[in-house]
């Protein structure tokens, strides 16, 4: 496995698994510096902790830029996007 820690974290991993439905589940706590945690959490049968890491990573850097800053980003994301798929 890569390893994907950072000097942000995480903070916690929490894996469970339900033997009866086969469910895997994952919480991952990235940083909690600026605020409660948001994001990294996943109940399916094949997740891994990597791809949970990612979440919460990015979920992190959403919301430590602040409400503003998400709302641009998501502006520009749906601009590029219709911009991108009109032909």
């Amino acid at each position: 496995m890569r390893n994907f820690y950072d000097e942000f974290g995480p903070e916690r991993i929490f894996e469970v698994y339900d033997q009866r439905s086969g469910m895997w589940g994952v919480v991952v706590i990235h940083n909690t510096a600026r605020g409660p945690g948001k994001g990294g959490m996943r109940f399916v049968p094949d997740i891994t902790t990597e791809e949970v890491y990612g979440l919460a990573q990015a979920m992190t850097w959403k919301n430590a830029s602040g409400r503003d800053a998400a709302e641009r980003m998501v502006d520009r994301l749906l601009l590029q996007i219709y911009n991108e798929n009109r032909t």
